[in-house]
């Protein structure tokens, strides 16, 4: 076995569940990265790409603050193909170097490039195996029109302005058809995870985080009748939607005594952590400091830049982050442009503060 990462390419046209797909790999033992996620980030005030699209389509795309607005940009790019080429042309470079250099320092057992355009860029070339998501047109249009709000003719469009989705059947090695429950899905993912690194023969093995007797692995080597179970007694909801969370959330197992003891779900976004929920069995007593060691060190492995816990959720879980190194800022006084967008995404209404602990400098600013 060696050292070399196995890396996955997910493509898939929209609204087929290639971010479902993503997350589920990301609780398989991957490290996750979002090609598009990682574009926006070329294009922040001190990304390598800011400069030269600013000089390219002029400084009318500028907000008040100085940041490219992504609106702005849009309205002429995706109006005049010929300008989207030239946006594609400065970005797209500078994309697959950061994802090169991102995948060079995985700690992961895999890597998990998701891309609609993957087939299209120079991106496939360094994965080993290429995923697709699939659904058919009509559940395409159900999920536009119930989970971003489109109308009909709006869905309709949008997929109608996408490439076949038979093009990138085609080229898959692996299909994931995302039409039914999300236990299928995830099914369907396992049983592939193990084919493909059967197939590559090599991978980094994981390294779950230990600490005082708790033990945190990745969720998909615990039997999952045992965390159904879990799930059910602790949420109080239809197991089955357990399956959904691993589709929209990372998640922290922790155990002790080979027992499944508490869940904390967090949700990557720009490669920034935040915290969403941590449940535990009638809140029995534990270490705050060993949840909060073990997330910080699965969050480190996700190549995340910065931890954010909004005061009222850190409250309520009784969590200390000042003990391990948090501050605790105002939106305006975080330095970043990705944790800055980040933290608005988790303000609570009542916070006038957020838990912040910064772990690295942004990995695509030219002066990092």
């Amino acid at each position: 076995m060696t050292n070399s990462p196995l890396v996955i390419g997910i493509t898939g046209n929209i609204a087929t569940g290639k971010s479902v797909v993503g997350h589920m790999l990301a609780n398989s033992g991957g490290l996750e990265i979002d090609a598009d996620v990682v574009a926006n980030r070329m294009l922040y005030p001190d990304g390598p790409a800011y400069h030269l699209v600013i000089n390219t389509f002029g400084d009318s795309i500028l907000t008040l603050k100085g940041n490219i607005s992504r609106q702005k940009l849009g309205e002429i790019v995706f109006s005049d193909p010929k300008q989207l080429e030239k946006l594609e042309k400065i970005v797209h470079p500078e994309v697959t170097k950061s994802i090169k250099d991102r995948i060079k320092h995985a700690s992961r057992s895999f890597i998990i490039i998701e891309a609609i355009k993957l087939l299209e860029s120079d991106l496939v070339e360094i994965c080993d195996t290429v995923w697709v998501s699939h659904a058919s047109v009509s559940h395409q249009m159900e999920r536009l029109v119930q989970s971003r709000n489109l109308t009909a003719e709006g869905a309709k469009a949008r997929i109608q302005a996408q490439p076949s989705q038979s093009e990138k059947l085609n080229q898959a090695d692996v299909v994931i058809n995302t039409e039914g429950i999300f236990k299928q899905t995830w099914q369907q993912i396992q049983d592939a995870i193990k084919g493909t690194i059967h197939m590559k023969g090599s991978q980094i093995p994981s390294q779950p985080y230990r600490s005082g007797g708790w033990f945190f692995p990745d969720v998909n080597v615990i039997p999952q009748g045992d965390i159904e179970d879990f799930w059910k007694t602790l949420a109080e909801e239809d197991p089955t939607n357990w399956y959904a969370e691993l589709g929209s959330r990372i998640i922290l197992a922790a155990m002790k005594e080979d027992h499944l003891k508490g869940l904390l779900s967090w949700d990557n976004w720009n490669f920034t952590a935040a915290f969403d929920r941590w449940v535990t069995i009638n809140k029995q007593r534990f270490s705050s400091k060993i949840i909060l060691d073990a997330f910080h060190n699965q969050v480190e492995q996700q190549e995340c830049e910065a931890i954010l816990i909004s005061n009222q959720k850190a409250l309520i879980n009784s969590f200390f982050p000042a003990k391990i190194g948090f501050e605790n800022l105002e939106i305006d006084e975080i330095p970043y442009t990705a944790w800055h967008e980040a933290a608005n995404r988790v303000f609570q209404e009542n916070d006038n503060k957020i838990w912040i602990k910064f772990l690295s400098k942004p990995f695509e600013a030219i002066d990092s």
